[in-house]
């Protein structure tokens, strides 16, 4: 996954299998739209899939990635250097498919992050969603939309922000 901030400044993070159950995540910037990339610093290791990035205002930047299965891990960064890490969804059912989107404004600090949940207990997937106001130090998470119930076999979520968008997310998709 790849994302850019204001300043051109484009960042990646990806996984490299270790050996047949471990994955390591890694990130990695270019200053120069690409043509050179700094060497990869590691994020995780273990059983880790579908990593995601989003660059926010202020220098910062959230990477989301499942780790065990059952888990949603977040990584917040400042000017690329860690700030906090949480686990959201540690109930124990399965999770996929990271979707994280982030605040142009340095003012406002918001992030989101969208993945899809499945309830063993009735054998049904939806969207849920992780929030933050404070740059990732505090995240909120539930059920999309806010509602307290499922939607079933819901899939593919995404969260997006346009470059110039100011203070929030602007769209949320899941088919």
């Amino acid at each position: 996954a790849v994302d850019m901030d204001e300043n051109e400044v484009l960042y990646l993070v990806y996984l490299k299998q270790i050996d047949s159950t471990t994955w390591r995540l890694y990130r990695t910037r270019s200053t120069d739209q690409g043509m050179t990339w700094e060497s990869p610093i590691s994020v995780s290791t273990g059983n880790r899939r579908d990593p995601e990035i989003a660059c926010g205002g202020g220098g910062r930047q959230y990477i989301s990635y499942v780790l065990d299965d059952s888990t949603v891990g977040i990584v917040s960064y400042v000017n690329w250097t860690p700030q906090t890490f949480v686990e959201v969804e540690t109930d124990a059912d399965y999770e996929y498919t990271t979707s994280i989107a982030a605040s142009r404004s340095s003012s406002t600090p918001t992030a989101w992050c969208f993945y899809r949940h499945y309830h063993s207990s009735t054998n049904m997937y939806d969207i849920h969603y992780a929030y933050t106001t404070d740059g990732g130090s505090n995240w909120t998470y539930g059920v999309w939309p806010p509602m307290n119930f499922a939607y079933g076999d819901v899939r593919y979520p995404w969260v997006e922000t346009k470059i110039d968008y100011p203070s929030n997310i602007c769209g949320a998709l899941g088919t």
